[in-house]
């Protein structure tokens, strides 16, 4: 701990000076383990505190005799906010912990040498930490955000840091981001240090010093806050505002951000900052109720020394309108004015940066930092590079038999202070390439084997540096699974015949043949997976074998026998059986992700999935292109809140996969804020391989899981503006095997019209992706335009491709609600791993197209699934379909 001053602004009043007596040594430090989640965790005050049984409790902590001055309570777990600290001289550490909700997250009050360490706290309803009447107070790496959340007027001047009343306080090492009101309040207190700490889209400002003394920030990065970045007011006196970077490049709507306002009765020291403010013109300052366009100018008047206004060049540029005002990365790149400029003696200037990296001299980079390290950076991150690079080498063969021994290595090389500037690589064949400017490397193996692959690089230098890697060129093998099993009594089969089908392979198939071991002919359906139904003559045992084809060219086997009993011509010839009745059933649940799990599970034995689509259930954006996905991997689509699994949801993925293994994939779709790290987190340690695809927005999101087809001849657009298009388009994409793209309503955004023009047919559905498509100028090219003049009229011109595609009618059909988006995403899923269509209706009424167009499929229909409860579909329409296809309710 740094030593302490003696401020003559030291907090008034009789009560709290006589408390603010002596602090006495503290007694031989102890730890004690705090776990909500253990359930052996026990707040009795006999429990130990350790991992077999640790408190449940803060609180319960803190009244136990185990805690005492010198005590370290390690925090695992979540915990609710709310949390009151009741003695003084401990340790609050977070061991993969977070503090979330309650009225305030922590609360330092009238204690003294309380340390708060890596905790997260979040969602708080007022501050996320509040220290009063207290003293030395030090909060190490402190994660704050989203404070005042759920609030709806939220005061701009309740802080997510509070300091009130303290005498000795430190703040570094914290990310603070999301505050309604500024990011850290320092008010009426003294010997307060913040360095390293970055501040970040808070509405109410960035760090605001008020009536007090003896405070330095220092070394801090603030950027995107409303209202002013600094601001020193009041009473405040020995104030040091140094080597801080206190940009406003984000626009505020009608607010200007000011990056500095002064107007403090007492002294502030003002020097070697960055300022900057996204207002053409500025002001950059405001000193003394005087505004300055830019630093230059307030250092002219005397308000300081050395500061600038310049791009402070942050890895992540200033967030496009409507992204949000905090930038991802926040590390300097190389050019940026804060890189060996700052001054290393400014009074509390932290040796490390807030990762805890050291300063680092950049030899590309005049020093111009004084003090006694003259190349420190200004702000909170310090820029640095490697002497050495690292360097990754990965190879991509081709992907069919034609092709599959042509390598493609591609290098990557991590920055270091001298660039790269040649290649060389050895494909472990005797052959090489090289040196040449270009990192990557193409080459084709004349045998398989396994190959030992080195690359050289050498920098500007001339120093060579290198690496190896290993490629193994063999012939793609599989095996698909099959099953086979005799008909009879309990089955759909005849007895005497087999039913075979080929199974779920992890690849998508094209075409599968079988032979019957009767000496009959082979079957070959052009199909993603092939069923078979074949009468035997007499009884006996026979060997079925299915051979499967890849949309590559790959082929692979697998053989089961089977034993058949023929049974006797029956005496009278059989007498026709009466036409089958459609059955109508609803799977619907309590909720839409109840009624999702219920899909999977009418349509998917146990562990019969390879893979599962995992999409939020409150916002469709990202997961209008998850429907053929599903099909494309041959899984279900579930649905999730953004930031928690249920363990329902969480059951059926385990149900459906077959419990976890490294095999077994669970495809998320969207960014962190549409589906939580944690969720996907919690997967990957339950032992799943997870993927996800998430863009900045549903375009990319969508353009990378079209990305996850491999090249394919035909893909679909559809509005992304609006559900029931692209939902419509799910099991068009299935039975043509072709992606889901989305329109920006009438327009294409520039990297999905690349991609459509890399196909040579397009499926426009719906009239905003009709207009969209017209834009595209390419060579000569099909475009299908599938649009109806409303929702109902378009689907309904969707499923009749699909029933094309299939080159026969239906036998099962998919209705979902055509006013919301869940039922028809899980049930669009359903309807395309069965390779049928779905329709769209309205609650009360069906839509009298989709009546119709049942109608013509009668004659063929055997069942009909309606997705959603009564709420979304009410039973009337069920009643309707019934009726006009003769059938039954199942």
């Amino acid at each position: 701990m740094r030593a302490r001053r003696i401020s003559v602004l030291a907090v008034t009043g009789s009560t709290l000076v006589a408390w603010l007596a002596p602090v006495t040594a503290h007694a031989a430090g102890n730890t004690v383990l705090v776990e909500p989640g253990r359930s052996t965790c026990s707040d009795k005050p006999s429990s130990p505190g350790n991992a077999a049984v640790p408190f449940c409790t803060v609180a319960g902590a803190f009244a136990s005799p185990l805690v005492t001055a010198g005590t370290t309570l390690n925090l695992i777990g979540q915990f609710q906010g709310g949390i009151d600290v009741t003695k003084s001289g401990v340790t609050l550490s977070g061991i993969a912990a977070s503090i979330t909700g309650g009225p305030y997250g922590v609360l330092i009050d009238h204690q003294h040498d309380v340390t708060l360490s890596n905790v997260k706290i979040a969602g708080t309803a007022g501050e996320a930490v509040i220290a009063r009447a207290s003293q030395n107070v030090t909060l190490t790496r402190p994660g704050l955000g989203d404070s005042q959340s759920g609030v709806a007027a939220p005061d701009p001047t309740i802080p997510a840091l509070r300091l009130d009343g303290v005498t000795g306080a430190t703040v570094t090492g914290g990310e603070i981001a999301g505050a309604k009101g500024p990011g850290i309040s320092v008010t009426g207190s003294s010997d307060v240090v913040i360095a390293d700490d970055l501040v970040a889209a808070d509405d109410g400002g960035g760090i605001t010093v008020a009536d007090s003394g003896t405070v330095d920030v220092v070394s801090n990065t603030l950027d995107g806050n409303g209202g002013s970045s600094i601001a020193v007011t009041g009473t405040s006196s020995d104030v040091g505002v140094e080597n801080d970077i206190a940009s406003q490049a984000t626009t505020l709507g009608s607010r200007v951000g000011i990056a500095l306002d002064l107007s403090a009765s007492g002294t502030v020291k003002v020097g070697y900052n960055i300022l900057t403010t996204a207002a053409p013109g500025g002001p950059v300052v405001r000193w003394n109720g005087s505004p300055y366009a830019d630093a230059a100018a307030f250092d002219t008047a005397g308000g300081g020394s050395h500061d600038l206004t310049a791009d402070p060049g942050f890895w992540s540029p200033v967030p496009a309108p409507g992204a949000g005002r905090q930038r991802p990365e926040y590390d300097l790149v190389t050019g940026s004015p804060a890189i060996d400029s700052a001054d290393s003696g400014a009074r509390d200037e932290p040796s490390a940066d807030i990762s805890g990296d050291a300063r680092v001299d950049d030899p590309e980079v005049a020093d111009t930092g004084v003090g006694p390290v003259s190349y420190a950076d200004r702000g909170a991150f310090e820029f640095s590079r490697p002497v050495t690079p690292w360097i990754q080498v990965s190879g991509s063969g081709g992907i069919t038999p034609q092709d599959y021994r042509t390598e493609t290595m591609n290098v990557s090389v991590g920055p270091s202070w001298s660039p790269v500037v040649s290649y060389d690589v050895f494909f472990g064949d005797g052959e090489s390439t090289g040196p040449q400017t270009s990192p990557d490397a193409v080459h084709t193996y004349k045998a398989d084997g396994t190959y030992t692959v080195k690359v050289e690089v050498t920098d500007a230098g001339g120093s060579t540096f290198s690496t190896t890697t290993q490629t193994w060129v063999q012939p793609e093998t599989f095996t698909p699974d099959i099953y086979v099993a005799p008909g009879g009594p309990g089955t759909d089969i005849p007895q005497g015949s087999v039913f075979a089908e080929s199974m779920d392979t992890g690849r998508t198939l094209v075409s599968a043949t079988a032979t019957f071991g009767d000496g009959s002919a082979p079957v070959t359906q052009k199909t993603a997976f092939g069923t078979f139904v074949h009468p035997y003559a007499a009884s006996g045992t026979y060997n079925v074998t299915i051979t499967v084809t890849d949309q590559y060219g790959w082929t692979g086997s697998a053989s089961q026998n089977v034993t058949i009993t023929v049974p006797p011509a029956p005496p009278t010839p059989p007498q026709p059986k009466p036409p089958v009745k459609p059955t109508v059933r609803r799977i619907g649940g309590t909720d839409r992700y109840d009624t999702g799990r219920l899909a999977s599970q009418a349509q998917w034995r146990d562990g019969a999935a390879a893979s599962v689509v995992l999409a939020r259930g409150d916002a469709s954006p990202d997961a209008l292109a998850g429907v053929p996905l599903a099909a494309h991997f041959h899984g279900p689509l579930l649905l999730t809140d953004p930031s928690r699994l249920d363990t329902a949801t969480r059951a059926e993925i385990d149900r459906v996969l077959g419990g976890p293994g490294t095999h077994k994939i669970v495809y998320v779709l969207g960014g962190a804020s549409a589906v939580s790290p944690d969720i996907e987190k919690s997967l990957r340690s339950a032992g799943y391989t997870v993927v996800r695809y998430g863009g900045g927005d549903r375009f990319q999101t969508a353009l990378q899981i079209a990305a996850s087809f491999g090249p394919t001849p035909e893909a679909i657009v559809a509005t992304g503006k609006d559900f029931p298009d692209a939902l419509a388009a799910g099991p068009l994409g299935a039975v043509r095997d072709a992606p889901i793209v989305l329109s920006d309503g009438p327009t294409l955004d520039p990297a999905t019209a690349a991609f459509l023009a890399g196909h040579k047919t397009v499926d426009a559905v719906g009239g905003a992706a009709v207009t969209a498509v017209g834009t595209l100028k390419t060579a000569a090219k099909t475009v299908n335009r599938l649009a109806g003049p409303d929702r109902f009229a378009t689907a309904e011109d969707v499923a009749a491709a699909v029933v094309h595609t299939t080159g026969s009618a239906p036998t099962g059909v998919g209705v979902a609600y055509a006013y919301n988006f869940p039922d028809a995403l899980t049930g669009g899923a359903f309807a395309a791993n069965a390779r049928q269509p779905l329709l769209l209706t309205g609650t009360e009424s069906a839509d009298p197209g989709l009546l119709v167009t049942l109608h013509g499929w009668s004659s063929t229909l055997h069942g009909v699934e309606v997705f959603g409860g009564a709420n979304a579909i009410g039973q009337e329409v069920v009643n309707q379909i019934a009726t006009v296809l003769g059938g039954q309710l199942g």
